[in-house]
């Protein structure tokens, strides 16, 4: 994977490209469109990277009020926002791919006379830098022009990637040939990429992985034997992505392939009834995060052997053992100690690892307390279709909590407590108690309805959170089961509660607050799966007040 890596790091390269040219434009009209000058990757290339932006002047605003650039732009000392101020009307189009890590992009650009002596090899060095506008011809400097028909090309001097124009675009390359590549894309036809989306949107990324890649990281997961087999070859892994501004932020489009692979029959998941049950709401106070969604660990996922979802999670758990003969065993010798007749406990083992291999809901969630909000609470819920299951798997759950107050010498034993609702609720003190925004209860509690066990006291598990987020309220409403809802604000400030926690080394802390850098500028996320086997997820931006500013400018120092 280092190789892609590093295509990466190229990719951000002609993306900064890409944000230079977007400052320079003036007009409006251009002859070709921009993806018209990509040439197509070999059908055997091991990856490529593809994007697409179909409208920049719409993007433009939005980037400019970027709280990550704004940050990026100080600390780096590159003037980013300065290179995408003056955005124009127009399109821009890159590609990135394993041949010795090549590129090409094209600019469909307004800039008509001076395109024409960059075509023609007239315009000096500094006057092609002018293509870039103010900031870009200052970052460009010393551009060498073309010396003659061996070297038709300008060169720019960081990394040296060449440049010229044709017909209204301006093409960009890695190398003299990827240019030559662009120049023939566009006046035939035949020898260009023409992408077949699935998205929509103004912005459009498409990663695309040819078999051997593909036939790696499937053979992580026994999904085939080694990198290369019948299920890989001749087909690439796909993903794609389509974005778009919208009034307070972004909506994404993603759409893969990847269940082509992994599932027998494209992973057409059973229905189940568990699927229209309510979200169960819990732990009071404003909600933070949200996650739902229905997994069938009975689906057979396409492995070499045709293992089923729950094979392949007791094997890897239990490597070298029986697989669903050792769970059997296992859950029979756990209900046997809860006094029940072997006939009985037969049937409870029959019943539950029926669940087990059918479709079973699960959500979970995490609450800030309104009169504190450093108090946080989050739990997760379990319901099954089978009849009896929940309460099954409560009294095992039961019975190792017996265990473990037997072990535990009376220290720190789980109580049951009453709670209308549920047959049984355990609950414990956590060691973490006192600690700022650390959890004071764990609790575990089953019923007919389901089993949940969290970090919440009893008495919040029928108080309901609320939210008055209009995302939360669209993708909660929605008819898929898979949906998840990030408060983003409040995650960000969750992590900074952790951040600042005795228990964590102060590398520990840090890595923390980084892995939120790349959402500072996201108030709310949502998202939810399709029938069309596309995800679309709907981001909320909004910018920092001073004190989290000032936070994040500090973790990038």
């Amino acid at each position: 994977m280092p190789r892609v890596i590093n295509a990466v790091k190229i990719f951000l390269f002609a993306f900064i490209c890409a944000a230079i040219l977007l400052t320079a434009g003036r007009h409006t009209e251009a002859a070709t469109d921009s993806s018209r000058a990509i040439a197509p990757p070999r059908p055997d290339i091991p990856y490529y990277i593809f994007a697409d932006f179909q409208d920049v002047k719409k993007i433009a605003p939005r980037l400019q009020r970027s709280e990550l650039l704004g940050l990026l732009d100080a600390d780096s000392g590159m003037p980013l926002l300065e290179m995408i101020r003056n955005f124009s009307d127009g399109q821009i189009s890159l590609m990135t791919t394993d041949d010795d890590l090549s590129f090409q992009m094209s600019w469909k650009c307004g800039e008509a006379e001076l395109l024409d002596k960059i075509e023609k090899g007239t315009a000096s060095g500094e006057e092609a830098a002018g293509i870039f506008g103010r900031a870009g011809a200052e970052f460009f400097s010393g551009i060498t022009p073309p010396s003659g028909p061996s070297e038709p090309n300008y060169r720019l001097p960081q990394g040296h990637p060449y440049f010229t124009a044709y017909d209204g675009l301006l093409i960009l390359g890695d190398s003299a040939e990827s240019v030559t590549k662009s120049l023939v894309a566009v006046t035939h036809s035949g020898r260009r990429y023409n992408v077949k989306t699935q998205t929509s949107g103004d912005v459009t990324l498409l990663l695309s992985f040819g078999e051997k890649l593909t036939g790696e990281f499937l053979s992580n997961f026994d999904i085939v034997d080694n990198d290369y087999n019948e299920k890989t070859a001749g087909k690439r892994l796909d993903v794609e992505i389509g974005a778009s501004p919208v009034r307070d932020g972004w909506d994404f489009d993603i759409a893969t392939n990847a269940n082509e692979f992994i599932a027998e029959g494209g992973f057409d998941r059973r229905s189940s009834s568990v699927d229209s049950l309510p979200f169960f709401r819990a732990g009071g106070g404003e909600l933070v995060a949200m996650l739902d969604f229905t997994v069938d660990l009975g689906q057979k996922i396409g492995t070499k052997d045709g293992k089923t979802l729950l094979e392949c999670v007791c094997e890897a758990m239990a490597p070298g053992s029986e697989g669903l003969g050792a769970l059997r065993n296992i859950v029979y010798m756990l209900l046997a100690g809860t006094g029940n007749s072997a006939q009985s406990t037969e049937e409870d083992t029959d019943i539950l690892l029926e669940a087990l291999s059918s479709p079973n809901r699960f959500n979970a969630a995490v609450t800030a307390d309104r009169e504190n909000p450093l108090e946080y609470r989050a739990y997760a819920m379990m319901s099954s279709e089978i009849p009896g299951a929940s309460l099954g798997i409560g009294r095992i759950l039961a019975n190792l909590i017996e265990l473990y107050n037997e072990m535990s010498s009376g220290s720190s034993d789980f109580e049951m407590v009453d709670v209308d609702g549920w047959e049984s609720v355990y609950t414990m003190r956590t060691p973490m108690e006192g600690l700022t925004g650390a959890p004071a209860h764990l609790t575990l509690a089953f019923g007919d309805s389901g089993i949940l066990v969290g970090f919440i006291a009893p008495s919040l598990l029928s108080e309901k959170f609320s939210s008055g987020s209009e995302l939360f309220r669209n993708v909660s409403a929605g008819e898929t089961p898979e949906k998840i809802y990030l408060d983003m604000s409040a995650v960000r400030k969750l992590a900074r509660v952790i951040a600042m926690s005795d228990l964590l080394s102060p590398r520990q802390r840090q890595s923390i607050s980084q892995m939120m850098l790349p959402f500072i500028d996201i108030q709310e996320i949502s998202a939810h799966s399709t029938a069309a086997n596309h995800i679309l997820i709907n981001a909320k931006t909004s910018g920092l007040d001073s004190l989290e500013r000032d936070y994040y400018r500090e973790v990038l120092k």
